[in-house]
């Protein structure tokens, strides 16, 4: 290469393009030679599914519409292009041989052809290397046990094992790595010599059971995902009768509970009913663990959450409509009757399982069959047909669905996510039918589930055929008729979205369904409800205005006996409401109120009296109050007085609501009075945004500060009198102190400045968020520039390091204090004697010089501090570790030149030796241009130092440096062996 770039760099009047292709594993060093050398990087990544695809349509384009053939050929390519058009061409009506069905056929072909190219293949050793390797994935020359256990079980030599990855790395059916890792580069000659050398009787080299009682219990995954692939490449049944005889001689020899669960956590596809009679003997050792009362069917929606030990055995089964599908399924039905406490988890992974899969389309729903099959005609007992009618009900909701999606297989780095639809087939009728006829059946089990599957037959993920729901009228019919009820808003709701589908132009709908869509409930919800939906294209505030109009009207024409069964009404239907239904009637009820108050005080007043007294469990939204207030249909001594003639949990709640929306000309020393009291008195959060709006009570508060002269009030006003009562509480996690706090309020604090301190210290220990911009801070230190050492100080009082994060706070405002020095190196002092900086990772001062747009002024400001921090402390070494840091972290580019000053002062190596050079932090992606670039910098540091006085004062630094930077180098070759190790798909 080197002569090649010296003859290009040459000056010349022709061009040249040179083309180098190189492996991963080596690009570094090709792109180190190419330092000087213009040249353009092209990624050539391995050919994925997506790639294989595009290849085979393109030869034979009618493959799209044979999904499961060209899936199959995807599958059997492995990335590999020539295989892949070999199986492709043999699906023609003119081919002889149809690889599909006999893909050893194929992977023979393919392997004859490489076999004839090269000449170790006529070797047995090249089998069993290219099969061992396969096996192993990636293997590593270092590996000394493993060397052992190959000479002294198998006879094979591994030195000449590696001659031979050498020999194939050469022709590029191995990658290997400084000789030292190889891994497979051609999947399919790997999954063809795994097959030859150890299952197939008529080539095997290496005997697979004594293979697999060697290697089982170090590498289980291995001995799995090697046997999974073969299988899933040369068909089951003829894998399966290969290797049985293999397990039954381990088989014979397995006798202890741990070392059979093992086995069939790696052959339980082999040995399916051996694993389910394992299984069985488990559940019957169990522990009875039920409990009294109804069985709760319901489980937490979690993707990330893997079947527990044992339970892991039997839900594979559930994958495969083959004839171990029932009885797994009856073993789960009985787990769960013995433990009730394992219903969740049987629910999550029913769910898993028999959510519909491209497959199940395909194949009729056969699984989802048998799944009904088993829960439907469960009759084994009593708990067993509850546990089954529950689980059915369960997951009938998730099978009337319509949209769905589908995970894997994965592939190396790749995730692979189909989303699909199902479409209209008399195999999907056929079940939704006994679903929905089933369901009918077991409708009172549980309301709650019941009401879920109502939902879901609405809205089942997207719009469906509307002859589906056509066709399944009958069954809808049953289910109105003896089933729901008008009475109930879910029942007419469903009937009437349900009646929108199948008759969209309200022709011919029953007598009985309208009975359902005109009902009383029905009317009510339509009263209350702004519609999102408006084809007269009004926008949400005009309909919004519109409904409110409608209301008022409504309330206007009523007399009180009226009025009083309407809110009754509307709190029976509140009470029917689920989700975003509650939300919307929410905000009528509050205009019925607010319409009250501006038809009559009478009216108004008995209906707070009903509200409070818990007559009505609806929701009012307080805003209620500033309406009544504002429009003088009751004063605010009327409305305290109504609130105090009862007792109920959420008094404190609207006296205070009351108190915010009380007008400042109604203020008085008895409103006072109650504000203190609920302020002094009031557990948990306080219903109010601003602590700045209670200044409309501070006028009234100079009489009550005249009432209480021993309570030492003189120098208080309203605001520092609510947030010292507020900080006296005991429960200090509950304390809320409105919106911008220090911000508006610092102002009224100037008295009691050491409150605002309390306030700000509490607030940011209950939110690590608060002070997300850094303006309550702001606030404080303009009162008090020294703030944030006492606050430093207080926290560190107690504990041996900082229990809270530097980096959530703010701090760039200390440089605009006048002694803004003092602050800094005072809060570097205290830092560094609680948190003394031991990596390179980003030190807690590094938050004192973190600048968000920073001006110029603000940039030489601190730029003059680092300079005179070194100056003053140029023989501590934790303080020049820590400003060493902030310099990498925060001022990078000026590493070398602050490194200097320091050497220049300070010549131990020690020191120098402590100082790190790279940061610490999470990364994602190779490591190596993040060693290179450090690297480049200790090599900026060693020029630096070689042009410094007296270099020989530093030939201890340059020694280091030069070890150093041999370690990156070092470090950077075992990452590139790690990323070419963890490639391996």
């Amino acid at each position: 290469m080197t002569y090649l770039l010296d003859f290009v760099q040459k000056p010349k009047t022709s061009k040249l393009k040179v083309i180098i292709t190189a492996r991963d594993y080596v690009k570094q060093q090709v792109i180190q030679r190419l330092d000087n050398s213009r040249y353009k990087e092209v990624i050539i990544d391995r050919l994925q599914d997506k790639d294989i695809e595009a290849i085979i349509l393109n030869a034979l384009p009618n493959l799209q519409y044979h999904s499961d053939i060209k899936g199959r050929i995807i599958d059997l390519a492995k990335g590999n292009a020539r295989v892949a058009l070999m199986a492709t061409y043999s699906v023609t009506p003119d081919s002889e041989t149809n690889y599909l069905s006999s893909p050893v056929l194929l992977y023979e072909k393919y392997f004859k052809k490489i076999a004839d190219e090269l000449e170790a293949f006529s070797k047995p050793i090249t089998l069993k290397t290219l099969a061992i390797v396969s096996f192993f994935g990636v293997l590593d020359r270092s590996n000394v046990d493993l060397s052992k256990v190959l000479s002294q079980e198998f006879d094979i030599d591994w030195g000449e094992l590696w001659e031979t990855i050498i020999a194939l790395h050469n022709h590029e059916v191995l990658d290997l790595y400084s000789n030292e890792v190889v891994k497979v580069s051609d999947q399919v000659l790997a999954t063809y010599a795994f097959y030859k050398c150890f299952i197939d009787t008529k080539s095997s080299l290496i005997d697979y059971g004594q293979w697999l009682s060697t290697f089982i219990k170090d590498y289980p995954h291995k001995v799995k995902s090697s046997l999974v692939d073969i299988n899933n490449t040369f068909n089951y049944d003829h894998i399966k009768d290969l290797v049985l005889p293999h397990l039954e001689n381990i088989l014979v020899n397995t006798k202890e509970r741990e070392a059979l669960y093992s086995f069939y956590s790696i052959f339980w596809f082999y040995k399916g009913y051996d694993t389910l009679a394992y299984i069985r003997q488990w559940i019957k050792e169990l522990p009875i663990d039920g409990k009294d009362g109804e069985l709760t069917f319901s489980y937490n929606h979690n993707d990330h959450t893997r079947p527990s030990k044992y339970f892991e055995l039997l839900v594979p089964f559930w994958g495969h409509s083959n004839e171990l599908l029932k009885p797994s399924l009856e073993l789960g039905i009985d787990l769960v009757s013995k433990q009730n406490n394992r219903i969740p988890e049987f629910l999550k992974f029913i769910n898993d399982y028999f959510s519909y899969r491209l497959s199940d389309v395909k194949q009729g729903y056969q699984r989802q069959r048998i799944l009904l099959d088993v829960l439907l005609n469960e009759k084994r007992s009593s708990l067993h047909e509850e546990v089954a009618d529950g689980t059915f009900l369960n997951i009938a909701e998730t099978l009337l669905g319509w949209r769905f999606t589908e995970y894997g297989p994965s592939k190396g780095l790749t995730f692979h996510v189909t989303n699909f639809h199902l479409y209209n087939s008399p195999d999907l009728l056929e079940l939704r039918s006994r679903i929905l006829k089933n369901f009918i059946e077991l409708f009172e089990y549980s309301i709650e589930q019941s009401n879920k599957i109502l939902e879901k037959i609405i809205y089942p993920g997207v719009d469906i055929d509307k002859n589906i729901y056509k066709s399944e009228l009958p069954i809808y019919q049953s289910l109105i008729t003896e089933k729901l009820s008008i009475e109930l808003y879910n029942h007419c709701k469903f009937v009437k979205r349900l009646a929108k589908k199948i008759f969209p132009d309200r022709s011919d709908i029953p007598t009985e369904w309208k009975s359902f869509i005109d009902s009383e409930i029905m009317k009510l919800t339509k009263f209350l409800k702004t519609e999102f939906d408006d084809s007269k294209g009004k926008s949400w505030k005009e309909r919004e205005q519109e409904k409110r109009e409608i209301i008022r009207r409504a309330i206007l024409s009523k007399e009180w006996y009226e009025i009083e069964l309407l809110l009754l009404s509307v709190d029976s239907l509140y009470k029917q409401q689920i989700g975003r239904s509650r939300w919307q009637v929410d905000y009528a009820i509050s205009e019925i109120f607010i319409a009250i108050s501006k038809k009559s005080k009478t009216d108004i007043d008995k209906a707070l009296r009903m509200f409070f007294s818990k007559k009505l469990s609806l929701p009012l939204q307080p805003r209620v109050l500033n309406f009544i207030l504002n429009d003088g249909s009751l004063s605010g001594k009327e409305i305290a007085f109504i609130i105090n003639e009862f007792d109920f949990e959420a008094k404190p709640f609207w006296t205070l609501a009351l108190l915010n929306a009380l007008p400042e000309d109604q203020v008085d020393l008895d409103f006072v009075k109650m504000l203190v009291q609920v302020f002094r008195q009031a557990n948990g959060n306080l219903p109010f945004h601003r602590m700045a709006d209670y200044v409309k009570f501070d006028q009234a508060f100079g009489v009550y500060k005249k009432d209480k002269p021993g309570l030492g009030l003189d120098d208080h006003n309203i605001i520092s009198y609510l947030t010292q009562l507020l900080l006296e509480r005991q429960d200090k996690q509950s304390i809320d102190l409105g919106f911008h706090f220090c911000q508006e309020c610092a102002q009224y604090l100037t008295n009691h400045v050491h409150l605002l301190k309390q306030a700000y210290i509490l607030l940011k220990t209950n939110d690590i968020h608060f002070d997300y911009d850094g303006k309550e801070l702001e606030a404080v230190l303009d009162l008090d520039p020294n703030f944030f050492i006492v606050y430093l100080e207080q926290k560190a009082a107690d504990t041996n390091f900082l229990l809270f994060k530097l980096e959530d706070f703010k701090l760039s405002h200390i440089w605009s204090l006048p002694n803004y020095e003092d602050i800094v190196n005072n809060a570097i002092n205290i830092i560094i004697a609680k948190t003394p900086i031991f990596s390179n990772w980003e030190h807690p001062s590094v938050a004192l010089f973190t600048f968000e747009n920073p001006s110029d002024e603000l940039l030489i400001k601190a730029h003059n501090f680092i300079n005179d921090f070194i100056k003053h402390h140029y023989l501590e070494r934790q303080h020049i570790m820590m400003i060493m840091n902030v310099v990498l972290h925060r001022f990078s580019d000026q590493f070398v030149k602050y490194l200097e000053q320091f050497l220049r002062l300070n010549k131990d190596v020690e020191v120098f030796k402590s100082l790190h050079f790279d940061k610490g932090g999470i990364y994602t992606g190779s490591r190596v241009p993040k060693i290179q670039r450090v690297i480049e910098l200790c090599t900026d540091i060693l020029m630096m130092i070689k042009s410094l006085p007296d270099v020989l004062d530093y030939i201890d630094h340059i020694k280091y440096l030069d070890q150093y930077i041999g370690w990156l180098q070092k470090d950077i070759k075992d990452e590139q062996k790690r990323e070419f190790q963890e490639t391996y798909e």
